[in-house]
């Protein structure tokens, strides 16, 4: 019951007892005024239904305005309540929002750190650098020493080259006149056997010309003394002849032994010579195999003979559309001493190495060198490291590709630096190594003892690694070490073409996502 109907019945009562109520104990006098009668008793109850009906009706309006102002309340909470469920939400991703930009803080802080360990550690290095310019330019003249001397010895040799060459040819003539000599004598020879021929010809006729004069004994003595003399003269003759025929055998006896001593002397002069020449060659190839080649000059060679490949991949999205993937890199043609490669990074291909790669369904690769180029059929890992890969390439690729085909260093431990070439960017300079004894298919790049720097010098994964001879020492396979290629041998497989969904690349990428994890810390 609302308070204006709580007055009203509260002052119709007031009414009710003021009208009903003796305000003395005097016995009642007879008033004049005439008592009230039913009707007027009726008439007021009718008023008093009138005004009971109408607080009723008051209170039924107001029971219905609470109503309809409890409704509008709950109403009113309801929103309060979606608003405050919105609030919450809002609240937490603003609370997720501050976790992460909390994290992204912390991140740049630690940022912040790193990069100022490596503003001292560049401090450093320019101290470094400063104190190794001094020890370059000593060693540099140190290196100008030695080629001075090395070229003075590469000098001699090739004089006692020239002057044993000399003597080779000089002894070949004196062989080619001995040797005509000896045809001189061969034609003495014959010309002796044939002189032979007719004194013992003559020497027959001498015998049947004395048998003749024995006949005619009797008849003509003094002609058979006659024909003694002849004979006796005719055999001093054939005696001659015999002694000439012997001398002669004797000079072509030495003649022969003369001309087999001058055989065996050419032949073991033109043996000393071939030896000599041998040991020639083996010295230069010491020379060359000894002396390291300036980082200028590993350089040129690499963009004279570095290969241009570009790969492209497609598959379909989860929604039909088409997903390609395009991209370029530089390498080399190696040889392991059998078969020829093309060496790449997985980071300059289309792949990826991690977990939920998906298959590729289209694969080409394109391999060129200036104006030449051959498509790529078939690309496999390498068992030196999950992240490198090569391409076969045939003998006639190879011809047709052109240019020089680049060998495994052979003694890649030989000198104590390397030359590195940013296959990418254009940069390369010489660097120290350390060797990882647990690990000694690994070699660590020494940032701080670069020099030499040629362009923006940033290492990064897939430069290439060359010994100071001009062979391929390896591969960056991140920012700070090199995978040492000893040899080529090849695992995993797969084929390129426009249909090579059966291949699985995301499989094998997945499988060699987790060899790489399975490396040290450092090598991933």
């Amino acid at each position: 019951m609302n308070r204006p109907l709580l007055i009203i019945i509260c002052d119709f009562l007031l009414i009710s007892l003021l009208s009903l109520a003796r305000f003395d104990q005097q016995p009642p006098i007879e008033s004049e005024q005439p008592e009230m009668t039913e009707a007027e008793e009726a008439q007021g109850a009718q008023d008093m239904m009138e005004v009971l009906q109408l607080a009723l009706e008051q209170e039924r309006q107001s029971k219905e305005d609470l109503a309809r102002e409890l409704q509008d309340m709950q109403d009113n909470l309801q929103n309060k309540e979606t608003a405050l469920q919105e609030k919450d939400t809002r609240i937490e991703g603003i609370q997720e929002n501050l976790e992460d930009v909390e994290q992204r803080a912390a991140q740049l802080q630690r940022e912040r750190e790193m990069l100022q360990r490596q503003y001292d550690d560049t401090q450093k290095n320019v101290a470094f650098l400063q104190e190794q310019y001094v020890n370059v330019k000593q060693e540099a003249r140190q290196l100008q020493e030695d080629l001075t001397t090395t070229s003075v010895t590469a000098t001699d040799s090739r004089a006692r080259l020239e002057t044993i060459e000399s003597e080779l040819q000089v002894r070949r003539q004196e062989a080619q006149r001995m040797q005509d000599k000896m045809d001189e004598l061969e034609k003495e020879r014959n010309e002796a056997e044939e002189q032979k021929f007719q004194l013992a010809l003559e020497l027959k006729q001498s015998q049947t010309t004395e048998i003749i004069i024995r006949e005619q004994f009797d008849a003509a003595k003094d002609e058979i003394k006659t024909a003694r003399a002849n004979v006796e003269y005719s055999r001093d003759q054939v005696d001659l002849a015999r002694r000439e025929v012997d001398l002669a055998r004797d000079e072509v006896m030495i003649v022969r032994q003369e001309k087999e001593r001058i055989q065996e002397h050419a032949e073991e002069l033109a043996e000393g010579v071939d030896q000599l020449a041998q040991k020639s060659e083996a010295i230069r190839q010491d020379i060359k195999d000894n002396t390291p080649l300036a980082a200028n000059t590993i350089y040129n060679d690499f963009v004279e003979n570095r290969i241009r490949t570009r790969f492209f991949a497609a598959r379909s999205g989860l929604f039909g559309q088409t997903i390609d993937k395009e991209s370029e890199t530089n390498s080399v043609l190696v040889s392991d001493g059998t078969n020829v490669y093309a060496l790449y990074h997985v980071e300059g291909t289309p792949f990826q190495l991690w977990q939920a790669e998906s298959d590729w369904e289209q694969l080409t690769g394109v391999v060129n060198r200036g104006q030449k180029a051959y498509s790529i059929a078939l690309m496999s890992f390498i068992k030196a490291d999950p992240r490198l890969l090569v391409v076969p390439v045939g003998a006639q690729q190879a011809a047709t590709l052109g240019g020089k085909i680049y060998t495994l260093a052979a003694d890649p431990f030989k000198f104590q630096e390397a030359v590195l070439v940013g296959a990418q960017e254009g940069y390369y300079g010489e660097a120290e190594f350390k060797l990882d004894p647990a690990n000694p298919k690994y070699v660590k790049m020494e940032k701080r003892a670069f020099r030499k720097l040629v362009g923006k010098f940033s290492p990064s994964k897939g430069d290439l690694v060359f010994s100071k001879t001009g062979e391929l020492l390896g591969m960056m396979v991140n920012n700070d070490y090199c995978a040492v290629l000893s040899s080529i041998e090849t695992t995993q497989k797969f084929r390129f073409g426009m249909s090579v969904l059966s291949e699985g690349t995301g499989r094998i990428m997945a499988r060699q996502a987790v060899s790489v994890s399975a490396l040290p810390l450092h090598f991933q």
